[in-house]
């Protein structure tokens, strides 16, 4: 079995500079980058590993030879590396090991690991051989050229999608409809790359005879080729109208019936030439011309006239609007990630590669859709954009009407980063550079690593960091002041903060840190030298602090709840002797917390109550009169401090678990039941 995918590590490969990771803990993830940034080379590396389990270790490791054409490697690193001998058409003629720098490495969530890189590829950790496998069969990538290519055909010329399925479509399928282990783009270029041309002298060359083994072999790879293609074609036209009409087609929209049909099969041969003359085609046969033919995908649309007839539309291209288009284009590519085709399995994932950019505003929202509630609950998607406002629109939608915790916010920036040079020398060389979107966090550091830096809006987002940690993360009744309104200045969070530390005993050594640090990020402008290494030195301590602050806060806040609001009353109820039960009704004056130890004990909030109290005895079952108690007389300030002085005065032993002495008035709760509960809920 497999597990989603965890973290996805590059180095050197493409536009990464040296190592990066992204993290994803089996979630989906939403990128953002502009173009440039390199947020489509984490696309690509994920492409070229999940292609390395139909490839020998030779054919991977070329992306990480540097001396091959078709090498992946950071142009930068290579171009920095001492190691290497470069002609003058600078040209890598001395690749040693450098090959050994680069890699794809993905890890999944149940520790397995896939890598490629020299030596091809290594799978990690695992006991399933198939993992790849299947993560390439069940798996699948979509990019934004598939819908420029689908209809980007001229009034003259039949729709041809051969060169679509070429590029966007034959290398995700495989053979014996995705039961075998070759994809068609597989067999197409070995089809392409092995004509059976031989005897190759001066200009000349021969080709072999029918009769040959080795053109029988080549004409059984285009026979195998077409076999699959028609299968596919078949299982495409099984689904597209389905997929169509539940997804795409709206009350009063003409019915449709679209087709794919693979007119002119691939075959080698004599090459046809045409001649079109009085809107008619002539042929003439020419044995001087040897080689693949040009086939012919068409895609064939009909609609439904009034008469319930169903009407060839002759030039799609022309006939719909680019919107209905861009639905029958998404309808055909959609239908193959149907379960008969791509049934459920675990970790599989859906790369779509800034598809939706092209659409417009109404198919965006209709495809955005289908992915979110159709495609999502079975699929990993990774999805990725250029376009911030589009972003936006997506984050805001999951945010809203999805749970953005199975969700990764991510943002792409391509950035200098300084690299030491062997001659001890320092350059700064463009890297792609992942970060969580949106956050104040990352809007510091994307001020601060900017080049020029700009120290004063790294500090301004630094505040903002920590009035969010501060105003998000502890609970919301602390940062109120006495009359009810919110405080709005960090300086009063972080004193709010300090004082509810210190009620419940918490250590608050990170807090009095932050705090120093408050006039840098109120007054980010008054450095005398704005880009100076000494402000430099304290943004770098603020991000720090802000990092270790906002860890240790949600650790605090997994072992606090709220068991009692303003206002509320406690009953204090304990033994003076066997027959004897004194009882406090006690208001408290703010909130009261609980919070749960190591050991698994409690220990309640220092909360200050209000100086009226009320008091009664219990004796042998029958209550008192009430006699009210003005605390402030007897500077009595918390539920503690008033119960451990009556047992001083009274002469009797202190009772360590002052909770289970509590209940509350309203409902006569046993304070210890509310607590268990809150823990538990």
């Amino acid at each position: 079995m497999s597990s989603p995918i965890k973290e996805i590590a590059l180095s050197n490969f493409k536009s990464f500079y040296d190592e990066s990771t992204i993290a994803l803990n089996g979630k989906h993830l939403l990128l953002y980058g502009e173009n440039g940034s390199g947020k489509s080379s984490i696309y690509w590396a994920l492409y070229t590993l999940l292609q390395s389990a139909t490839k020998t270790n030779s054919q991977i490791g070329k992306y990480f030879t540097p001396n091959n054409n078709e090498h992946l490697i950071n142009h930068h690193f290579l171009k920095e590396h001492s190691s290497f001998a470069i002609d003058r058409e600078g040209q890598i003629t001395d690749p040693q090991t450098i090959g050994n720098n680069a890699f794809v490495e993905v890890a999944l969530q149940d520790k397995t690991s896939m890598v490629i890189d020299s030596s091809g590829l290594n799978i990690l950790r695992s006991l399933d051989s198939e993992i790849l496998n299947n993560f390439n069969r069940y798996s699948d990538f979509i990019a934004h050229r598939l819908l420029i290519n689908f209809y980007n055909f001229r009034n003259s010329k039949e729709i041809n999608l051969w060169e679509v399925f070429v590029r966007d479509i034959f290398p995700f399928l495989l053979t014996n409809l995705g039961s075998g282990n070759e994809t068609l783009g597989q067999i197409l270029k070995e089809i392409e790359s092995t004509k059976p041309f031989y005897g190759f002298s001066g200009s000349n060359f021969s080709i072999r005879t029918r009769r040959s083994s080795e053109r029988q072999n080549y004409e059984a790879r285009i026979t195998l080729l077409n076999q699959n293609i028609n299968d596919w074609i078949a299982e495409i036209n099984r689904l597209v109208n389905d997929f169509y009409n539940t997804h795409f087609k709206e009350n009063g929209d003409i019915e449709l019936r679209i087709a794919l049909e693979y007119s002119n099969e691939l075959a080698f041969g004599d090459i046809v030439q045409k001649h079109k003359y009085n809107n008619r085609d002539y042929q003439i046969p020419s044995k001087r011309y040897i080689d693949l033919n040009n086939p012919i995908i068409k895609l064939k649309v009909w609609h439904k006239d009034s008469n319930n007839n169903w009407i060839a539309v002759h030039r799609p291209q022309t006939y719909f609007n680019e919107a209905k288009l861009t639905q029958i284009a998404l309808s055909v590519r959609f239908s193959l990630l149907d379960d008969s085709i791509r049934p459920p399995f675990p970790g599989q994932f859906l790369a779509l590669d800034d598809l939706l950019i092209s659409l417009d505003m109404s198919n965006r929202d209709k495809v955005l859709d289908i992915i979110l509630r159709e495609f999502a609950p079975k699929y990993k998607i990774y999805l990725f954009t250029h376009e911030r406002s589009f972003f936006n629109l997506i984050k805001r939608r999951i945010e809203y009407q999805y749970d953005k915790d199975d969700w990764v916010f991510s943002e792409a920036y391509m950035q200098n980063r300084k690299v030491s040079k062997s001659d001890g020398t320092t350059v700064d060389l463009p890297t792609t550079n992942i970060y969580t979107s949106n956050t104040f966090l990352s809007q510091a550091i994307f001020h601060q690593n900017n080049f020029p830096p700009d120290y004063p809006a790294s500090a301004n987002y630094l505040r903002k960091e920590i009035e969010d940690i501060l105003t998000n993360y502890l609970p919301k009744e602390i940062l109120k002041n006495p009359d009810g309104t919110t405080k709005i200045k960090l300086n009063d969070f972080i004193n709010a903060s300090i004082k509810f530390y210190d009620t419940l005993g918490l250590d608050t050594i990170l807090l009095n840190k932050v705090n120093e640090f408050v006039p840098v990020m109120l007054n980010p402008l008054s450095h005398k030298d704005l880009s100076s290494e000494v402000y430099k030195v304290e943004i770098d301590k603020i991000i720090e602090l802000a990092k270790s602050l906002k860890t240790e806060i949600k650790n605090h806040m997994s072992n606090i709840r709220k068991v009692e609001a303003r206002e509320g009353k406690l009953i204090l109820s304990y033994n003076v002797n066997a027959t004897t039960l004194n009882e406090y009704v006690i208001q408290l004056e703010e909130d009261l917390f609980v919070y749960r130890n190591n050991d698994g004990t409690y220990k309640l909030s220092i909360t200050p109550i209000n100086k009226e109290c009320i008091c009664y005895e219990i004796v042998s079952g029958t209550k008192g009169a009430d006699i009210p108690i003005n605390l402030a007389a007897v500077q009595k300030t918390d539920i503690k401090d008033l119960y451990e002085s009556n047992c001083q005065r009274e002469g009797i032993s202190v009772q360590q678990n002052l909770i289970s002495l509590l209940r509350t008035k309203g409902n006569n709760r046993l304070l210890n039941d509310i607590i268990v509960d809150a823990f538990t809920n």
